[in-house]
């Protein structure tokens, strides 16, 4: 039996226990009601057809992009905390295979003052474009993601009222400045509750992380947030500044949940320009087989001189939510002037 057939028998072993089990194995350690944490594990496997244009040659390989090892506990009640290492073998866009080893993902410690007042610590992402804030493990497209994660800190909270606001302002180690200075980031959302829409739980049941979901397949009704962020980037001679606005739509149509999502980013330096994109799935809330189907498509556009245009489509099968799933894909990007790459997936997720 040949090594690649091995792996595909593998990968299907382990999808069907997984579906099967009906929940994660996450090891759980409790030392008294206070404090305790939950031990996770999360793999990526793919199978990728890349075909990097002129001056490369056409690749099928195996890759594991992704293997995480993440903690998230409490230390007391007002104290939390999480960490992931995390390690790989990539395909990359020239087609050479990238070796990863283990290190440091992401990782911090959160003080919880009071709902409207915590501050965030560590390796961190940085809270500007809510692109970057979202989980990596539910992004609807799988491919075409690096989310920005810095060393720094972030004070956060959220207000109840006719708009449910929530607040992040970040100050973060300034590589473009040889950290002789900190960069800032300021990033602010709204969700119209008394329009019927709920505002997403994922940052407040995971305030040591802060992160968001690009979909929550259904699960915490009709959700609509409106973003807005501003950055300034002290440079040696030129100082950057970032402004977006960003919106995020889930609501389920008759058997159907739609989530929409765009954003719009525009950067001042030694160049004007800006980054936009915009993401949709439909998604069938109705089981077809042993889980849920969904079509999804992407389309991203970087307009400064050494931008690209990108563009996914495909196929997403939710066998036990964002634990268990299989995906279907195909990725198309202009990364210069005069170069295409085309790329077609098979993509899976499992987290233990």
């Amino acid at each position: 039996m040949s090594g690649k057939i091995r792996i595909i028998l593998v990968i299907i072993g382990i999808t069907v226990l997984l579906y099967f089990s009906g929940t994660a194995f996450a090891i759980k350690l409790k030392l008294n009601q206070e404090t305790f944490a939950n031990l996770n594990y999360l793999i990526k496997a793919r199978y990728e057809v890349l075909n990097p244009g002129s001056g490369g040659d056409k690749r099928c390989v195996f890759t594991v992009p992704d293997v995480r090892l993440a903690i998230q506990g409490q230390i007391k009640k007002n104290v939390d905390f999480y960490g992931h290492i995390s390690a790989g073998i990539s395909l990359k866009e020239n087609g050479t295979i990238e070796r990863r080893p283990f290190n440091l993902a992401e990782g911090g410690g959160n003080f919880k003052f009071s709902p409207e007042f915590q501050i965030r610590i560590g390796r961190i992402r940085v809270p500007f474009q809510r692109e970057n804030m979202e989980n990596y493990y539910s992004a609807i497209v799988p491919t075409n993601l690096a989310p920005d994660v810095k060393e720094g800190v972030v004070f956060h909270g959220r207000f109840n009222g006719n708009f449910y606001v929530k607040y992040n302002l970040g100050i973060f180690n300034n590589q473009d400045d040889n950290y002789r200075s900190p960069f800032f980031t300021f990033r602010m959302s709204f969700t119209p509750v008394k329009m019927g829409y709920n505002p997403e739980p994922n940052e407040e049941k995971d305030t040591a992380k802060g992160w968001l979901k690009d979909t929550y397949l259904g699960k915490e009704g009709n959700i609509l947030t409106l973003g807005t962020g501003i950055a300034f980037i002290p440079k040696p001679g030129d100082d950057v500044l970032g402004l977006n606005g960003d919106f995020f739509l889930e609501k389920e149509i008759n058997t159907m949940l739609v989530d929409f999502e765009t954003g719009l980013s525009y950067f001042t330096d030694t160049e004007n320009y800006a980054v936009y994109y915009f993401q949709i799935q439909f998604l069938k809330t109705e089981k077809l087989g042993y889980g849920n189907p969904g079509i999804f498509l992407k389309l991203k556009k970087d307009e400064s001189s050494a931008g690209y245009l990108y563009w996914g489509c495909g196929i997403n099968y939710y066998i036990n939510g964002l634990k268990t799933r299989v995906s279907l894909g195909f990725d198309h990007k202009n990364p210069e002037k005069g170069k295409t790459i085309n790329e077609i997936y098979v993509h899976t997720q499992f987290i233990f």
